[in-house]
């Protein structure tokens, strides 16, 4: 939740009150992010703020735009946000840092290379390197991805911690992209299991029959998952065989931006990987 804090004020000969309606909105916000899409009652409840104040703060935050409501009713973040966000990673340069070494995984496999980053219950593309040879289903940046059926996604629910893994699996609708995908959350839940445990993901038809995936995760100064890289392509070229000789230089790229990003131990680490093992 967020906090005010004035020790890093320029101004040190001048004090501050902090303006609790903008706590509350970015509370509101924040607790939006973590588990949308969300009703009212729910933010009400989470955060023990009056009814009356979220539905003043929701209906500003959608007029401006930084939230949209479904049909349903319930609530989540628009792409203003995301547009506003996306400057994060590029102040904090994360895709100065991956570009190269996406190139070299491009170059290596002859294939696609995306990097995405967790967004609600989806992998939001943030950026991509194409292959010479064309993919139809290419994604753009920008697009939105389900978590439970792509080697991304797979891979950045190991950096959810058990809370957030609980919230996800009770809340999310496995809907079916193809007969692979994974349609429980017992076995969603064994899947993450073994990502976690071998560090890469997989995506074998999952989302798409023509389509062949894996990634693998980007961990930054406190060894927690921030990102995943993945090469895709066509099943027909991309196939298993070809995918099982790229695994050791695709962890080897991963773990080498993952080093760049401070990361102390390239590899997945992640709060739940031992409650997973025991519920296995």
């Amino acid at each position: 939740m967020f906090h005010y804090d004035d020790t890093c004020s320029h101004n040190k000969t001048s004090s501050y009150t902090p303006v609790r309606t903008i706590e509350k909105c970015f509370s509101v916000l924040e607790h939006i992010a973590g588990r949308q899409p969300v009703r009212i009652p729910e933010i009400v409840q989470a955060l023990g703020m009056n009814r009356g104040n979220v539905h003043r703060l929701v209906a500003t935050l959608e007029r401006l735009g930084y939230v949209e409501r479904l049909q349903d009713g319930k609530i989540r973040l628009s792409y203003r946000i995301f547009k506003m966000g996306s400057t994060v990673p590029r102040s904090r340069k994360l895709d100065e840092v991956t570009r190269p070494f996406m190139h070299r995984l491009s170059e290596l496999s002859d294939e696609t290379v995306n990097l995405g980053v967790p967004y609600g219950h989806s992998v939001i593309y943030l950026d991509k390197v194409e292959a010479k040879q064309y993919l139809r289903l290419d994604h753009q940046i920008g697009e939105l991805d389900p978590l439970y059926c792509t080697a991304l996604g797979k891979v950045l629910l190991c950096g959810f911690s058990e809370e957030e893994l609980e919230d996800y699996l009770a809340s999310v609708e496995l809907r079916p992209r193809t007969e692979n995908t994974i349609h429980t959350r017992e076995e969603l839940r064994k899947e993450i299991q073994v990502v976690c445990a071998r560090g890469y993901a997989l995506d074998l038809k999952e989302l798409d029959l023509n389509l062949h995936c894996i990634a693998a995760p980007i961990c930054d100064h406190s060894n927690r998952i921030i990102a995943a890289l993945s090469i895709s392509g066509p099943s027909i070229r991309f196939t298993e065989e070809e995918i099982d000789r790229l695994i050791a230089p695709m962890l080897e790229i991963a773990a080498a931006v993952s080093r760049e990003m401070g990361c102390t131990q390239a590899e997945i680490t992640t709060s739940n990987t031992d409650e997973l093992e025991h519920r296995a």
